[in-house]
C-alpha cells in the first residue's frame, strides 16, 4: 500500500511538471524506503531481514554516488560503499534492534518527522540535490512512513464487530508512555536536524509557478475522452 500511495504521489508530480522522470522514479523508490522503516524495531522477522537488507544496498548505493563528487576513483567509492552498508546493517540496525521493542518510539509521529528531516537533510548536504529536490525526498520519506503506521492503525480495528485490539493507538501515537525518555530523545532528534534541513521557500515557490493545484484538476480526469493522445497544445510531462 505504502508503494501505491507513493507511485501515485510520485506521478501527480510529473504530471504538474515538478518532477522529472529521474526524480519521479526516486522519489517512489524513497517512499518505499519510508514504508520499510517503522519496522527498524523488528530485527527478529525473517522478511524485516531482508527488507533492510536491501534498504542497506540502496542506501549505500546512494551515499556513494554522493561522494563521487569527492571521491573520483572506483576504489574509493567501493569502500565507501562497503562502509556505509555495515555501518547501517550490520551496526545501526543490530544496536536498534537490541534497543528497541516493536511498536515502541518508532511507531509515531514524532518519528515520522524525525525521519521526514533527516532524508531531506541528508539529500540536500550529501548528495547533492537543490532545496526543492531535498524536501521532495524527506517528504516521500515522510509520506511512506506515515502511511504504514495509518495502516498499522486501521489493522487494529475490528470494523465488524466495531472492536479495537490491543493494539489500538500503538501506531499513530504522540507520546509513548512505557519510555518518556525515548519520547524527548525523538522529539529533540527532530528539532536538531531542522536547522541542517534547506530552506522551503524554493518549494513553496515552485508549487506556486507550476500552479500545481489547478493543472492537477486539469490532469485529474480526461477531459477529450479515454485513452486519446494528448492533443499537440498539451505539453507532454518531462
Amino acid at each position: 500500500m505504502g508503494l501505491t500511495v507513493s507511485g501515485a504521489a510520485a506521478t501527480t508530480l510529473l504530471l504538474t511538471d515538478l518532477a522529472g522522470r529521474q526524480e519521479v522514479v526516486l522519489y517512489f523508490l524513497l517512499g518505499g524506503l519510508g514504508g520499510l522503516l517503522p519496522d527498524i524495531d523488528c530485527g527478529n522477522s525473517v522478511p524485516i531481514q531482508l527488507a533492510f537488507t536491501l534498504v542497506s544496498i540502496l542506501f549505500a548505493f546512494l551515499l556513494m554516488f554522493g561522494a563521487a563528487r569527492w571521491f573520483p576513483t572506483l576504489a574509493e567509492l567501493l569502500l565507501v560503499w562497503i562502509a556505509a552498508f555495515l555501518l547501517l546493517r550490520r551496526i545501526l540496525f543490530a544496536l536498534l534492534t537490541r534497543l528497541t521493542t516493536h511498536r515502541g518510539i518508532f511507531h509515531s509521529v514524532p518519528a515520522i518527522f524525525c525521519f521526514t528531516l533527516l532524508g531531506a537533510a541528508l539529500a540536500f548536504w550529501v548528495w547533492p540535490l537543490t532545496p526543492s529536490e531535498a524536501w521532495l525526498c524527506g517528504l516521500f520519506i515522510g509520506l511512506g512512513y506515515f502511511v504504514h503506521l495509518l495502516l498499522d492503525e486501521l489493522y487494529s480495528v475490528n470494523l465488524y464487530g466495531l472492536r479495537t485490539r490491543r493494539s489500538s493507538g500503538s501506531a499513530l501515537k504522540f507520546w509513548y508512555r512505557k519510555s518518556p525518555a525515548a519520547s524527548i530523545a525523538m522529539y529533540l532528534a527532530a528539532l536538531l536536524l531542522y536547522p541542517f534541513t534547506p530552506s522551503l521557500t524554493p518549494l513553496q515557490q515552485a508549487i506556486q509557478q507550476h500552479q500545481v493545484p489547478d493543472r492537477l484538476s486539469e490532469r485529474l480526469l480526461p477531459q477529450h475522452g479515454w485513452f486519446r493522445p494528448a492533443r499537440p497544445g498539451i505539453p507532454a510531462p518531462r
